[in-house]
């Protein structure tokens, strides 16, 4: 059974708009689509838009030498740490809030279900991308424009921005995801065991044959399965919902 995860693309061809700088707002009605109706990621990637809004209009009307100046790889290296800091803040907290949630439904106090995510390593790795090809682009589109002298009126970072609008989108929708599914595995560990017998269901939904192949094999140990999609909507069902491990028995209130 094999299978690729693939993110979401992201059109690398401007429209005229974003071409000739005819529309200043890098955020338009629709600029991301979130897969989830999940209202906690959804706020975190209105704030960390609004950052990188705010990043556009300072700089919006800089001439091409300051992007291909050392000054603005500061300038970008700065802002890198900034989405990394609120990222770091906002994702520490949807963890908190998850995490809070299960223990309530299952009844369990706090810190019980043991589970490790590398959360600064898996919120760098997707900023870094986002910002440094930002500062990459910008830097050889505005190499192209000084070598002509073109230094002012024709130069515009509006394309740019509004590709690393979708790219920052995509990293924090798909992270929240991935972060949800280890949370849930875990949980689901910790109430019913590792051995116990679950199934797969597909929602029939842009299911793909690969989940319809794991559905396919029934009742299997939980440690058996793979996580779904990060953005899938395949769900796994105990098939025995009332017997529960040992160790979650011995800890419910």
């Amino acid at each position: 059974m094999e299978r690729v995860e693939l993110q979401k693309s992201v059109p690398n061809v401007p429209s005229h708009e974003e071409f000739f700088g005819l529309d200043d707002n890098i955020l338009t009605d629709n600029d991301f689509d979130a897969d989830s109706d999940d209202d906690k990621i959804k706020k975190m990637l209105i704030i960390m838009l609004g950052l990188m809004e705010e990043f556009y209009i300072l700089h919006m009307y800089d001439e091409a030498y300051y992007y291909a100046s050392y000054q603005f790889k500061e300038d970008i290296d700065n802002f890198n740490s900034e989405l990394k800091d609120n990222l770091l803040v906002l994702f520490s907290g949807f963890i908190s809030e998850i995490v809070a949630e299960y223990d309530i439904k299952y009844g369990i106090g706090a810190d019980v279900v043991d589970f490790q995510i590398e959360l600064e390593e898996l919120i760098n790795s997707g900023i870094d991308a986002v910002t440094m090809t930002l500062y990459y682009d910008l830097k050889d589109k505005a190499d192209f424009y000084t070598d002509l002298s073109l230094t002012t009126g024709a130069f515009s970072p509006h394309s740019n921005f509004r590709r690393a609008v979708k790219r920052l989108a995509n990293q924090v929708d798909f992270k929240g995801h991935h972060i949800q599914k280890i949370i849930d595995r875990k949980y689901n560990e910790f109430v019913y065991g590792q051995d116990a017998l679950f199934t797969w269901h597909c929602t029939g939904i842009n299911t793909c044959a690969w989940c319809y192949e794991i559905e396919a094999k029934g009742a299997m140990p939980l440690a058996w399965f793979p996580l779904d999609h990060i953005n899938g909507r395949c769900w796994l069902e105990p098939v025995n919902p009332d017997e529960y491990s040992a160790e979650y028995m011995r800890l419910r209130k």
